[in-house]
């Protein structure tokens, strides 16, 4: 009797769980990043006007058409917040069929007024006060329209309509996440060469210049310079320097420095140089791409700092670094100098960047030896 009872229980179980089975998910992409997001981004009740940041990808991987329950969580670094659940809309043509892949995006999910093939299942939902009330360290960044640094995760748990058990074998913790990655990018301070706009012009006469700032690191904000030139009788003040003078140099698409600047650049004695550091602001819509150059309205500046050029007489000069260069006896550069072309005053070496008064010195050292030198754009 025992042993038929056993029997008679697996194979009960054995339809459930093969049913359970059936459903295959995932988000594409799984996360974004941006510096900033206001929580009036994603109304529930408002789901069309939501960025449209990811899509949930559900396939009916069984035989028959499916119905399924859906439970949608959100929480902040792993701190639930809300959640809400829905149900595949008791009509024929909602069901998921044999094979079909369905997709939702965000807008399908945080949604209190249900989507094309599901519907709200119960009066909780997903709310503004539903985050304040779970998490009152939230509140005051939540009530002032922001989200703080932090991971900000939606969490999707599917199963066969009605089943007991939303995990499934194939899916750690049974559900799907995706996360949106908020690293605000703070303040950008200028440190040297010279003042902020509006005071004295000092004189600055090392070749190269070393422009130092200091930018909070994210990881997805390149820096991005920008240098103007003015003449020694039109020295630029603060309503006039972003608009007048020469571009003197700024920063090559597609690349940047962290915190400081230092390259060869044909710097005029006389002349007064204004230069600035910005860099792009990833929003909720417009997260942070690596491959792609984004020409971003939305922007973090720092002030604009001045300085006269005179002439350099204990600096280092771009004809000392040629003559180093020279002394290195390389085919290589030896016919490049013999072309005309002039070095920036940058080595790249076994993987590090020297510049100014150390790419001196790395020459210096190099002297006598054999080395391999590769040329790049």
């Amino acid at each position: 009797m025992k042993k038929y009872s056993f029997i008679l229980l697996a194979l009960l179980l054995l339809p459930a769980l093969g049913l359970a089975q059936n459903i295959m998910w995932n988000f594409s992409p799984t996360s974004v990043e941006v510096n900033t997001m206001n929580t009036a981004s994603f109304d529930p009740y408002d789901p069309l006007a939501q960025p449209d940041l990811t899509t949930l990808f559900v396939k009916n991987t069984g035989l028959e058409p499916l119905r399924a329950d859906m439970k949608v969580g959100v929480y902040w670094n792993n701190n639930f917040l809300v959640d809400a659940y829905y149900q595949t809309k008791p009509i024929a043509w909602a069901y998921i069929q044999p094979g079909q892949t369905i997709s939702l995006s965000n807008r399908d999910l945080i949604t209190n007024i249900g989507n094309y093939y599901f519907e709200s299942k119960g009066d909780a939902g997903i709310s503004v006060s539903g985050v304040i009330d779970a998490n009152p360290l939230l509140k005051k960044a939540v009530m002032a329209g922001y989200f703080p640094d932090g991971n900000l995760q939606l969490r999707v748990w599917l199963r066969v309509w009605e089943a007991e058990a939303w995990v499934l074998p194939s899916t750690a913790g049974g559900y799907q996440e995706f996360t949106i990655k908020i690293r605000n990018a703070g303040t950008i301070n200028l440190i040297s060469p010279g003042v902020a706009i509006g005071q004295n012009p000092p004189q600055v006469g090392i070749l190269p210049p070393s422009f130092l700032w200091s930018s909070l690191a994210t990881g997805i904000n390149p820096n991005k310079l920008i240098i103007r030139e003015f003449g020694p009788n039109s020295a630029p003040n603060p309503n006039t320097v972003a608009n007048t003078g020469a571009l003197f140099y700024q920063t090559p698409q597609g690349m940047a420095d962290d915190s400081g600047f230092a390259h060869f650049l044909p710097f005029v004695p006389g002349n007064y140089y204004a230069w600035q550091v910005s860099t792009a602001l990833s929003t909720e819509y417009e997260p942070f791409d690596p491959d792609r150059i984004r020409q971003n309205p939305h922007s973090v500046k720092s002030n604009w700092f001045i300085f006269q050029f005179s002439d350099s007489t204990d600096g280092l000069g771009i004809t000392e670094f040629q003559a180093k260069l020279n002394a290195l006896d390389n085919n290589k550069l030896l016919k490049l100098n013999a072309l005309g072309y002039v070095p920036l005053g940058e080595i790249i070496y076994e993987g590090n960047t020297y510049r100014g008064k150390e790419a001196l010195d790395l020459l210096d050292s190099l002297i006598g030896h054999d080395i391999l030198v590769e040329l790049k754009d």
